[in-house]
């Protein structure tokens, strides 16, 4: 069927990771191709000729951003729950740790589910569901929207952003919202949350603050450290060569007799030699590309 956008009930958009690179190019395959693929709904309980939107929340912002009145849609008359169960664990992509929290927050919330159902649902332990649980109550509204909206990467935030919030919570709030809806990475979240950890008071403050400044002097001060690294080992690599020049120099001296007397060079010697001319010819493969 076809339906318009105001006989579709979004109720269920808040339980998925915002991905901008996915949708750009989901708009751009609508643009050129229009939508291939029904939306997933079923008749809403509350609302008559009203239908919950289960699956399909990326195409229908696309449509939508394409200014498309209508949306393609099958209906589903199996129960909502386990039609957003499907959804969710058999889409194209696997869902993060966040979304199973969110979605079995709303089994539980909206359908009654207890933590017994959700286990044997998902085949996992009940102490599965209740760290996924606790994953979520850990962190506040305003950083969960945060995750949502791709601003946080979901594997950084639970790495780092959760055990703050065990600590600190109103830190943790503090630094996401000094964070100004830009997107970090979790590189980025470990560094600022690490110097957190080693902080005094006063320094925690400004880190919570201005997070951005901190992660910029870091990764200015990284950026120096490996220039340095980088001329140290340049500094070596000539002093190495070097000495080897002149290893070799002593070498000669001592072989070049043999020659002249026609004495046979001692088997260690030529065993010792043969491996040393296996690792020139190894630098030497460096050196020219060979």
């Amino acid at each position: 069927m076809q339906l318009e956008w105001h006989q579709l009930d979004f109720r269920y958009q808040d339980l998925r990771v915002f991905d901008r690179s996915f949708e750009q190019r989901l708009l751009a395959s609508l643009c050129t191709k229009g939508q291939q693929h029904p939306v997933w709904v079923v008749p809403s309980q509350d609302t008559p000729r009203r239908f919950v939107l289960i699956d399909g929340y990326k195409r229908t912002r696309c449509l939508r951003r394409l200014k498309n009145d209508v949306v393609k849609a099958v209906t589903f008359t199996v129960d909502e729950d386990e039609l957003l169960c499907l959804s969710l664990l058999k889409g194209t992509r696997k869902i993060n740790a966040f979304e199973e929290a969110w979605l079995l927050r709303t089994l539980g919330l909206r359908f009654g589910w207890t933590q017994s159902r959700m286990a044997q649902r998902f085949l996992k332990s009940k102490s599965w569901v209740s760290r996924r649980l606790a994953l979520i109550e850990d962190l506040s509204p305003e950083v969960q929207k945060a995750i949502r909206l791709g601003y946080l990467c979901p594997h950084g935030a639970m790495r780092f952003l959760a055990p703050l919030a065990r600590a600190n919570f109103d830190d943790c709030d503090r630094l996401v919202a000094g964070l100004k809806k830009t997107v970090i990475s979790s590189r980025q979240l470990e560094i600022v949350t690490r110097a957190y950890r080693a902080a005094g008071p006063q320094e925690r403050h400004r880190i919570c603050e201005n997070p951005w400044l901190f992660i910029k002097s870091e990764q200015a001060h990284t950026e120096d450290k490996k220039e340095l690294d980088d001329v140290n080992q340049e500094e070596g690599l000539n002093q190495a060569v070097l000495l080897l020049a002149t290893h070799l120099q002593g070498i000669h001296r001592h072989i070049e007799p043999y020659g002249e007397k026609g004495v046979p060079i001692p088997p260690a010697i030529t065993e010792a030699w043969s491996s040393i001319r296996h690792h020139i010819e190894a630098i030497e493969r460096s050196f020219y590309g060979a």
